[in-house]
């Protein structure tokens, strides 16, 4: 029931619940302790009692045995004490640890500007006295130069302008220089910056993962050359992390590169891709089809010797001639820098005659047949054709070195007649070597030419 409950919060005005104080049961109590507990246990259960009796009862035991009333009583009162402490106490406590906390605050703040101000009043004073020494050092130095003694201290010179620590005597200042040891640390972090570069500069072996290059960038230089000891073909990367991640590999023109042949080869970083650098002349690949097609040529050697060797010669500067022999053509092919473009296949010739001039002192014209390509991908600068009828091979190249100083001709093919003699095709609109295509005189109607083109 209620008022068996705590007063102590009650309509929140915080009454002072009373207990009394409990006693220990004394001997005489135990003749009435079976009565009160018998009458208790039936009026819990409902059954009639005399209640008079329970009340004198009651009044024995009330400070000595601890009913649930009293008990429910106190354990209220505890709940209610909590619930102070809570709202009215906690409160009270937090706002006077941040009023402790705000005054804190405030007096380390004037302590601190009052230091402050006291340090800079300090440096203030002892800047002054500084320069007033100094001053003062300097009025002495001066008169004391004006003296013998003074005249061979400048001889000698102002002691404490020496770099050294021991400033006491120049024996002593030379004796801390002979004996320093000098930091040798920025020298030799330069020196492993150097080492670095030329390591990325040294010709590497690669780690080759399918069509992927592994290299090992030693610094921030962008060119890393490496040597490949097999020719690698497919969409070509360069990863320099073991592998984990990659760049792909262009030409200059940004063109990916799916073939590259084995050697030395440099490529220069970006940071979308590497650049392969192109060192100009032809590649490996190149190098073997022109000796393919000199192979070839061995069932019309003289002709084909003088237009190989005039080809080299012009494109090259070498000095060979027509009757070099065939190795030593082949010494000057093998050293042609690779890079170069090529291309090759089969065309056949076309039905019509056309009429072509040569410049050959009297402008012969000639009606002959042609051949067409087109979809080259570079500017042909020399071309070998045949055909595989067995005819005479038709050479034409770009004019780049010809004896003819005409400039209306420059660009005009050169071709080969059939008595091996060189002449310059006049009339551009039959012959031509563009960008992307070319055009040239051919023997015999409706005959397969192989040909092959290069940059």
């Amino acid at each position: 029931m209620r008022n068996n409950q705590s007063t102590f919060t009650a309509e929140y005005g915080y009454l002072i619940d009373q207990f009394d104080e409990l006693q220990d049961l004394r001997w005489s109590d135990l003749q009435y302790l079976n009565e009160y507990r018998e009458l208790k246990m039936k009026k819990n259960d409902g059954l009639p009692i005399d209640q008079n009796r329970l009340d004198e009862l009651e009044e024995i035991f009330k400070n000595k045995i601890v009913t649930s009333a009293r008990w429910n009583k106190f354990q209220n009162a505890l709940v209610g004490m909590q619930t102070f402490i809570k709202n009215e106490v906690e409160e009270f406590v937090l706002d006077k640890q941040q009023e402790i906390t705000d005054y804190t605050n405030t007096k380390k703040t004037e302590i601190e500007a009052t230091v402050i101000n006291a340090q800079n009043s300090i440096n203030t004073s002892k800047d002054n006295a500084l320069i007033s020494i100094e001053q003062k050092k300097e009025n002495i130095i001066e008169y004391m130069d004006s003296t013998t003694a003074g005249q061979i201290r400048n001889d000698i010179g102002i002691m404490g302008e020496l770099t050294t620590t021991d400033k006491s005597s120049l024996v002593n200042a030379i004796n801390e220089v002979n004996t320093k040891e000098v930091d040798l640390t920025p020298i030799e972090n330069k020196i492993e910056i150097l080492n670095a570069s030329l390591s990325d500069y040294m010709y590497q072996t690669p780690t080759i993962v399918g069509s992927q290059i592994q290299l090992i960038k030693h610094s921030d230089i962008n060119r890393i050359h490496f040597k490949l000891d097999s020719n690698i073909n497919g969409t070509i990367s360069i990863s320099i992390d073991g592998g984990t991640t990659e760049l792909p590999l262009v030409d200059i023109e940004g063109n990916p590169v799916t073939s590259l042949d084995k050697g030395f080869v440099e490529v220069v970083a970006d940071a979308n891709f590497f650049i392969l650098r192109n060192k100009g002349g032809l590649s490996d690949s190149d190098k073997q089809a022109l000796l393919d097609i000199t192979n070839e040529a061995l069932l019309n050697e003289n002709a084909i010797k003088t237009n190989i060797v005039n080809a080299l010669n012009d494109k090259l500067e070498s000095e060979l001639l027509p009757n070099s022999a065939w190795l030593d053509i082949q010494n000057v092919i093998s050293g042609i820098e690779i890079g170069k473009k090529w291309a090759s296949g089969l065309v056949t010739s076309s039905s019509v005659t056309e009429t072509f001039k040569f410049q050959n002192g009297n402008l012969d014209s000639k009606t002959l047949h042609s051949i067409i390509v087109t979809g080259l991908d570079f500017d042909p600068s020399t071309i070998v054709a045949f055909t595989t009828n067995g005819y005479n091979v038709t050479a034409c190249k770009l004019h780049q070195k010809c004896l003819s100083t005409n400039e209306a001709t420059l660009g005009l093919p050169v071709t080969t007649t059939s008595n091996g003699s060189a002449n310059r095709v006049v009339d551009g609109e039959y012959a031509y070597m563009r960008f992307g295509t070319f055009k040239l005189p051919a023997v015999s109607s409706s005959y397969e030419y192989f040909w092959m083109a290069f940059e």
